[in-house]
């Protein structure tokens, strides 16, 4: 269990060092990775007794990775609110294009586009 914990902990602190270079196939790398070794360590932990000394000595690494996760999770939210921001942008455009170029006839008046 130990090795697993090692093992999270150093691809954990490597992500959040780089946090703000990660691509988008570092970040579906490094997920996939956590989410095996958290599957291990699950399968591991269920084999244990719940007062075992083994879970006692694994809480620091616990309260590292939870450090860590903070760094992490405040990246992918503001990765998600610049993607939010940018779609919104294109939806406005659209929205615009959309509205320019509306080819029904209003009933009360008209509109003459010289530029066209």
């Amino acid at each position: 269990m130990d090795e697993l914990f090692v093992e999270l902990l150093q691809i954990t602190e490597e992500a959040a060092i780089h946090r703000e270079r990660l691509t988008d196939e570092d970040w579906k790398t490094y997920m996939t990775k956590r989410t095996e070794l958290f599957i291990k360590i699950r399968r591991v932990d269920a084999e244990l007794e719940p007062s075992s000394p083994i879970r006692l000595k694994m809480t620091p690494f616990v309260q590292r990775l939870s450090e860590l996760d903070i760094l992490l999770l405040n990246q992918m939210r503001s990765i998600k609110d610049e993607a939010a921001l940018h779609l919104r942008g294109i939806q406005d455009g659209r929205r615009q294009k959309q509205a320019y170029e509306v080819t029904e006839i209003m009933e009360e008046g008209f509109y003459v586009d010289k530029r066209r």
